[in-house]
């Protein structure tokens, strides 16, 4: 019982930090994405 307790809440915290960890990743592309179209507008510009 209580080897199957701690077995669970290790796998809950593992998967919340692998979350939070993919949706830093996801804002950190996206701000890089931003990033990048605001290079090429001022590059294009005359």
């Amino acid at each position: 019982m209580d080897e199957g307790v701690s077995n669970f809440s290790l796998r809950w915290r593992t998967s919340m930090e692998a979350k939070q960890l993919e949706s830093v990743g996801i804002d950190a592309r996206t701000k890089a994405a931003e990033e990048g179209e605001r290079r090429a507008l001022t590059a294009t510009a005359p």
